[in-house]
C-alpha cells in the first residue's frame, strides 16, 4: 500500500511542476488593458488648485446637485498630465479646467484635460 501512495504522490508533484509554467503563462499573457479597466477614474471640472500641494480639487458633473462630488488628487512627479492631447504640466492646468484623472490611492496616474478651443468657441452661435 505504500507503494501505491508513493507512486500517487509521485504522480501529483509531476502534475502541480507542469501546471505551474502553465499558470505563469496565462498571468503574463493578460491583456495589457485589463489594469486600465480597474483603474479608477473621476471625470469633472478642476474646482480648485493647491498650488502648495500639487492637488486637485475636482468636482464631478451631474444635473442633480445631491450627485456632484469633490474629490483631491494629489499630482506628483509620476503623474502624466495633457492639456488637449499634449504634454503638461501641473502649473498649466485652471480652474473650470474639463479633466479626466485616472488614479491610485489619492494620486492622480493621468490627468487628461479638454479646452474649448477658440476655433470651436467661434463656430458656435
Amino acid at each position: 500500500m505504500t507503494s501505491i501512495l508513493r507512486n500517487f504522490l509521485a504522480l501529483a508533484l509531476a502534475l502541480a511542476l507542469a501546471l505551474i509554467p502553465l499558470a505563469l503563462l496565462s498571468i503574463a499573457s493578460a491583456p495589457l488593458g485589463a489594469a486600465d479597466a480597474k483603474t479608477p477614474t473621476i471625470s469633472g471640472v478642476i474646482d480648485k488648485l493647491d498650488s502648495d500641494n500639487s492637488k486637485i480639487i475636482i468636482k464631478t458633473i451631474d444635473a442633480n446637485p445631491s450627485k456632484v462630488k469633490t474629490m483631491v488628487v494629489n499630482v506628483d512627479k509620476t503623474s502624466t498630465v495633457t492639456i488637449d492631447k499634449a504634454a503638461a504640466a501641473y502649473a498649466d492646468l485652471k480652474e473650470g479646467d474639463k479633466v479626466v484623472v485616472k488614479y491610485s490611492q489619492g494620486v492622480a496616474i493621468t490627468v487628461v484635460v479638454t479646452r474649448a478651443t477658440s476655433a470651436a468657441k467661434a463656430a458656435k452661435p
